[in-house]
This record gives structure tokens, sequence and C-alpha cells, in this order.
């Protein structure tokens, strides 16, 4: 799993906040944010094409899936990679094609972390 960090602009102004962001963490293909806050079973949003999902942060500092307040993740999900294989002969002597789902190669999924200036407005 590939891990991106990207920093977010900071504001202009005579304070400077430290930057915080969420963890997270790949437990087979299990991924979870802010030790189990949310959690996403990458293979479950496996297609035949790339997938791109997001993780927003909504006003309550609660983590969901799908956009929010602000971006807290990003999560880029590899294609499906087939594997064919050949069977028995049908009636005519063709062989038969089989073909399945290969597992998810972690090291091809992507997750982009965007730190932000930790700062509440009250």
């Amino acid at each position: 799993m590939e891990i991106i960090r990207k920093t977010a602009e900071r504001s202009s102004g005579p304070y400077e906040y430290p930057l915080s962001s969420v963890s997270c963490s790949l437990c087979g293909t299990v991924l979870s944010f802010r030790e189990g806050e949310l959690s996403i079973d990458i293979d479950k949003y496996r297609r035949s094409f790339p997938v791109h999902l997001e993780v927003g942060e909504n006003e309550f500092g609660m983590l969901i899936l799908g956009t929010a307040r602000r971006l807290a993740a990003e999560i880029d999900i590899p294609p499906i990679e087939l594997e064919y294989t050949f069977g028995e002969a049908d009636d005519i002597g063709f062989p038969k094609m089989y073909k399945a789902a290969k597992p998810l190669d972690t090291d091809k999924l992507r997750v982009t972390i965007w730190e932000r200036e930790d700062f509440y407005v009250f």
C-alpha cells in the first residue's frame, strides 16, 4: 500500500496552527481510519476499472465515505485482474475456459492523506 501525505494550503495570518491528519492501517483487505472509526473493505469496491473513493470529515469531526466539509483522504483502488484457466473439453471438443478474479494486490493500492491545520472556530 502506498501512502502519500499532502498538505492543504495553509491560511495566511499571524497564527501558526499545528497540522493534523487521520491515521490509517490495512489488515487484509480492510482499510481502517482512526483506529477503526471508519473501516472500508476494499475488496467490495473493486471493479473492472480503477475506482476512486473519498473520505471526508464532517462538521462534527466524524469520518464519512464521500464528500464532506473537508477532504481527509483519497483511495485509489486498482482494477480487477482476471486469470483465465482451461478445463475439460465440451461435446464439440473445445476446451472450456474459466475466468476468476485474482486476489487484491495491496501494493497497487494508493491512499492519499490530506493534512490540515488543526484549529476550531467557536
